[in-house]
């Protein structure tokens, strides 16, 4: 009988002894507390039309010319990919002048060899992986942003199963094999009210996103961002698994899980 050696990855434990967690090569965001490491995924939920794709581009604008944002810094320029199915060109172009606005001409040539964006409707359940892989192979992309994962499914995102299928066994791999980390938006469910947001946990925001909770489970990390209540509008962004490693600052420039 042919012998198995599946046996899954096993660790050194002198290894584990020896490491230091502030020299990890594989920190690509959060260098001091190892929050986006290669290969791994974070979510970020929020309700239409709250500005997650302008928040998206904002931060990967920032990132790709190695810059921090709201304290998120990366260790260097990240070559960065959008992936969005829901923008036409106008939305993206609006997006993208409102970011690069205040940058020089300098930035904006090296944004340019250090971005892409990409949009496509067709690549949906298990024609997807292949189509993931191709992308970032293509662009030697080292983060790359999709908006949002759910349009990429095709299937019914309330059932567990057929979503741990697709994250875990589907997309997960490509992201294992390439060392690309990815950032997916994530849509909610019914709207809720500014009251009721504004009284529940990070964790609790974490879970708005519609379907199965898998969706979820399956991030490094997972954001949040919404309207409060009142005027002049102001909104709230932050993150519920590992808020405390990500180095997001406030507006007084404290450390803050939102």
């Amino acid at each position: 009988a042919k012998k198995n050696t599946d046996v899954g990855e096993w660790f050194d434990l002198e290894a584990l002894d020896r490491f230091d967690p502030t020299e990890d090569p594989t920190v690509l965001v959060g260098k001091q507390r190892r929050w986006l490491c290669q290969g791994y995924a974070v979510s970020i939920v929020g309700f239409s039309g709250t500005g997650k794709s302008s928040l998206m581009m904002q931060i990967a604008t920032s990132w790709a010319l190695g810059q921090s944002v709201f304290g998120l810094a990366p260790v260097r320029p990240l070559r960065t990919l959008i992936l969005q199915a829901e923008n036409d060109w106008g939305d993206i172009a609006e997006g993208w002048k409102g970011s690069t606005c205040k940058m020089t001409d300098a930035e904006k040539a090296r944004l340019r060899e250090n971005i892409a964006i990409v949009r496509d409707t067709k690549h949906m359940g298990s024609a997807f992986p292949a189509f993931l892989e191709n992308l970032i192979t293509r662009h030697a992309a080292e983060i790359i942003w999709v908006d949002p994962l759910l349009a990429y499914a095709g299937f019914d995102i309330a059932d567990q199963a057929m979503t741990t299928e697709f994250l875990r066994t589907m997309v997960d791999p490509v992201l294992k094999r390439t060392k690309c980390a990815m950032i997916y938006m994530h849509h909610t469910t019914k709207p809720k009210s500014a009251d009721d947001l504004d009284n529940m946990t990070p964790s609790q925001l974490a879970y708005l996103g519609a379907g199965s909770a898998e969706w979820v489970n399956f991030s490094r990390d997972a954001g949040f961002v919404y309207r409060t209540k009142g005027e002049p509008a102001r909104y709230k962004f932050g993150f519920s698994k590992r808020a405390s490693r990500c180095g997001l600052e406030d507006i007084a420039g404290e450390r803050a899980r939102s």
